[in-house]
């Protein structure tokens, strides 16, 4: 969710009046419906990214095919993230958990505390933190799911 805001005296413009229409809006939804492999390691730096395979929504057109992982900003404001990951139960190990990439790069306060000492054959969905970002154009997020489990 994307969202803009006029300050105290500021002139208000086009650009402005369309930044603040999206206030609010859910500018991307996506989701993993098939199964995806994630490499084993307990750190969400060593995982793969989910790599989207039905895009709902793409208001703003960050998405491509040629990056199935990254979600490309298109115009700079303050976007609420919000996602999570599910972990089937066949998964075995015991921590799980999922994080917010920006740039590649695990973001500050970008996950939420791992499940642990989960049991086997437990279905499980982790949450990455809901986050308020400031992001520039050309910034990209990815949704980066970890475990330390051998089949997940």
């Amino acid at each position: 969710m994307a969202y803009a805001y006029a300050r105290a005296g500021q002139i208000v413009t086009a650009d402005l009046l369309n930044d603040i229409g999206i206030v609010g809006q859910t500018v991307f939804m996506a989701t993993r419906d098939a199964t995806q492999a994630i490499t084993a390691n307990a750190t969400p730096q060593v995982a793969n990214a989910t790599s989207w395979d039905a895009v709902n929504l793409d208001d703003l057109g960050g998405w491509s095919t040629g990056s199935p992982t990254r979600y490309t900003i298109q115009q700079a404001a303050w976007y609420q993230l919000s996602g999570g990951c599910g972990f089937s139960s066949e998964a075995t190990g015991t921590v799980r958990g999922a994080a917010w990439f920006l740039n590649g790069a695990l973001m500050d306060a970008g996950h939420a505390r791992p499940h642990a000492n989960v049991p086997a054959a437990v279905t499980l969905t982790a949450e990455a933190r809901t986050i308020a970002v400031p992001l520039d154009v050309g910034d990209y997020l990815e949704l980066v799911p970890y475990h330390n489990a051998s089949n997940p």
